[in-house]
């Protein structure tokens, strides 16, 4: 005990030495939630509930003539088990340890280049950014948004933002499918981007005072089937989506409208989703509503979803709030939205957390 403890404070030392040095910060979110949960046909459960709990590294250096590098290293992990979170590695079934986002870049007068794993642009611009109750993670998450078009977090991406001009800013992120790991140079394989696939994504943000406007264009191409003899037509999922958020007082208001044709059902299937979120503050109090419709797929019945969440969350600081929160996603016969569930089943969930940044 009294060596872990040593060794822990050696590690303390050093990252303090490091970031002293170089301006290395180290950052992150536990975020945990009590629940009881319930899906049709099931008995309810309760179960400590990790939300999307992170650490990170962040550095920046001043390269002088107004460029600046800077890197990010994030981790997701279990606040309920410790172990890693997120999606595998691209080269097998385990998880990476900076899963989360591994990117550098330069910054400078004519905007922002970076280059590596990172979260999806189009999904800052529009669900993340009216997702107030919760950060949108957890079972009361945003479950009817196309990530099948803008993917989470996508490896081998490049992206460029411009600089804000009158309030506003554009980036474009591209995720590149090709690169040979040559592990075994008799059996070169590809080293998938995003599940094999291609990304494109164009995002654009703008602020003006309480109006808050944003949204965009993604793409994502599964090229998995040119291989294949014979080969696969290649799949394709895009979306549109704008989002606006106004603040008035003690009241925001958020929403988004997305256009989103996906591959469903052996085809490529266009469906309309929209949300709308609010808060209300009341000194250290906030109260959320929150609530999405997907309609029907063209061609298929019966396969549509809604979701609504109701929220409050009280701020014990700036950096730390507890919560509570009632969720629930109610789906068609033909559709399935929810991990874990079945066609036409519904899901919900009485939720009490504690979320703290530090």
């Amino acid at each position: 005990m009294k060596r872990n403890i040593l060794a822990l404070a050696v590690l303390a030392a050093a990252a303090s030495a490091v970031s002293a040095e170089t301006g290395v910060v180290l950052y992150g979110r536990v975020n945990t939630s009590i629940e009881s949960q319930k899906i049709t046909g099931s008995d309810s459960v309760t179960v400590l509930q990790n939300n999307a709990s992170r650490w990170g590294l962040r550095g920046a250096e001043d390269l002088g003539g107004g460029l600046k590098a800077f890197f990010t290293l994030e981790s997701g992990f279990g606040s309920d088990t410790g172990q890693l979170t997120n999606n595998p590695s691209t080269t097998g079934s385990s998880v990476g340890l900076f899963n989360r986002e591994a990117f550098a870049g330069i910054i400078g007068g004519l905007g922002t280049l970076r280059g590596g794993r990172m979260t999806s642009a189009v999904y800052f611009a529009s669900a993340d950014y009216i997702s107030m109750h919760n950060h949108d993670t957890g079972t009361s998450s945003d479950a009817l948004f196309a990530f099948a078009a803008t993917g989470v977090n996508n490896n081998n991406t490049i992206a460029y933002k411009t600089p804000d001009f009158l309030g506003a800013n554009v980036e474009v992120a591209y995720s590149l499918a090709a690169g040979f790991f040559p592990i075994n140079p008799a059996a070169w394989q590809e080293q998938p981007s995003s599940n094999n696939q291609t990304n494109l994504q164009v995002a654009v943000n703008w602020d003006g005072g309480p109006l808050h406007l944003g949204g965009g264009y993604a793409v994502m191409k599964d090229q998995s089937g040119e291989s294949l003899t014979p080969a696969v037509a290649e799949n394709k999922d895009d979306m549109f989506v704008i989002r606006a958020l106004y603040e008035i007082g003690p009241f925001t208001l958020g929403a988004y409208y997305e256009r989103a044709k996906l591959q469903v059902a052996g085809d490529r299937r266009s469906r309309n989703n929209f949300r709308l979120a609010g808060m209300f503050m009341l000194g250290a109090s906030e109260f959320h509503l929150n609530y999405g419709f997907a309609d029907e797929f063209d061609g298929i019945s019966d396969s549509g979803a809604d979701q609504f969440t109701f929220a409050y969350n009280y701020n014990l600081s700036k950096r730390t709030k507890v919560y509570a929160f009632y969720t629930q996603i109610d789906q068609d016969a033909n559709t399935n939205y929810y991990l874990g569930s079945a066609n036409g089943d519904k899901f919900s969930s009485i939720a009490a957390g504690l979320r703290h940044h530090f």
